[in-house]
């Protein structure tokens, strides 16, 4: 019988595993919906030196993450890489803030809005 009980909490775990949802890279600032569990992946490019601060309109973890590229082993040169990764909790319409401020002061905020249904 305990045989029996771990395998069907072990099966239940395993189903949970798989329950991850998708990851979404908007290509544009066109509204959006996605479905409860999805990550959205915002990408930013911008020269070398520059910030990138994002912020939220509701309940929402949002991280700020550098990316970097290798080619040969090597880092590539050319322009920097960030990437704004957001998961939502719960559902409703949310509003990302994105400012990349440059080198030289000069700042440019892009709001992404998506609905999670």
């Amino acid at each position: 019988m305990k045989k029996f009980l771990f395998a069907v909490t072990m099966l239940s775990l395993l189903s949970s595993v798989g329950a991850a949802g998708e990851i979404v890279v908007p290509k544009d600032n066109t509204p959006f919906k996605i479905k409860e569990g999805d990550v959205v992946r915002i990408p930013i490019t911008a020269v070398a030196g520059a910030q990138v601060n994002a912020r939220k309109s509701r309940s929402s973890e949002v991280t700020v993450t550098k990316v970097t590229f290798r080619a040969e082993g090597k880092m590539t040169p050319g322009m920097e890489s960030q990437e704004v990764e957001v998961k939502p909790k719960g559902k409703g319409n949310f509003k990302i803030y994105v400012t990349v401020t440059l080198p030289n002061g000069e700042g440019k905020t892009e709001i992404y809005e998506f609905e999670v249904e």
